[in-house]
């Protein structure tokens, strides 16, 4: 699926977005976990959701007084949000179209402290380089909240069998929602692995703190945080260095492997 299909996709889930959080106890116990992972932040640090939906992240965000800036390529999410928002008197926030999944705005004129991720990059073409756009958008001892689809769970790979091989679906209605050309499997472009999504950002200087993994059937409830069944896996990053920081880091230890010194303009050794 291309950039424009997906975005009229969640323009047509909108209106029942937030909904969603009211219906699913799998969305709670996702903003649960983001929440408190979030509210161990200094009071009143800057926050950017990208990927803010119908804005229940940003408006919980703002009552708890963090300066929230939610952006999205979906402009209906964008609206919903606004409505949202509109009914919960708050300051602190502010929302903003951007120009695609990987687009400008004016949000990146700014940094944060702390920058959510949330059920985005699945639908990246190139997830790397937005990792990459984002890590440069939080300082140094700030953090990043990730949420990605668990490749490793046997429950995801059920799921994709599924989608992919329709004809075991015939008759079941429940499960009719993987197979159409409107699943939101249609429009995903990858799942990740702990080392798909740890590799490239220890590399832009991040540490992983914590992790966790979420969404079963309500009788494998008791075991989703384990990495072989929740479907979801959700993370939290701190970021330690700047990438160049950490690439020098990288090449002073490789020179003094090799028995080398480096010197620096003033001629001194390092």
């Amino acid at each position: 699926m291309n950039e424009a299909e997906t975005i009229r996709y969640f323009d047509r889930l909108a209106g029942e977005w937030t909904e969603r959080y009211a219906r699913s106890a799998h969305f709670r116990r996702r903003l649960e976990t983001v929440l408190s992972w979030v509210e161990c932040e200094p009071s009143g640090c800057s926050v950017l959701d990208f990927g803010c939906g119908s804005g229940v992240m940003v408006r919980a965000l703002a009552q708890r007084g963090f300066s929230v800036t939610g952006v999205d390529a979906s402009s209906g999410m964008i609206a919903a949000a606004q409505r949202y928002l509109c009914a919960a008197p708050l300051d602190g926030y502010r929302l903003e179209v951007i120009g695609g999944v990987n687009g400008e705005g004016e949000y990146r004129r700014a940094t944060y402290h702390g920058v959510l991720c949330v059920a985005v990059l699945e639908y990246v073409h190139n997830a790397d380089a937005l990792l990459a756009q984002l890590a440069g958008l939080i300082d140094v001892g700030g953090f990043l909240i990730l949420s990605v689809p668990n490749q490793t769970s046997l429950l995801r790979r059920l799921e994709w069998f599924l989608h992919r091989h329709r004809r075991f679906l015939h008759g079941a209605a429940a499960l009719a929602g993987l197979a159409g050309s409107d699943s939101y499997l249609h429009l995903q472009t990858r799942q990740f692995t702990l080392h798909t999504v740890d590799e490239p950002l220890q590399a832009l200087g991040f540490t992983l703190e914590n992790i966790r993994y979420q969404v079963s059937p309500s009788a494998l409830r008791a075991l989703e945080n384990h990495r072989r069944i929740g479907m979801n896996t959700l993370l939290k990053y701190r970021k330690l260095a700047h990438a160049d920081q950490r690439l020098c880091s990288a090449e002073r230890e490789r020179m003094k492997q090799l028995g080398c010194t480096t010197r620096t303009a003033a001629g001194n050794a390092v």
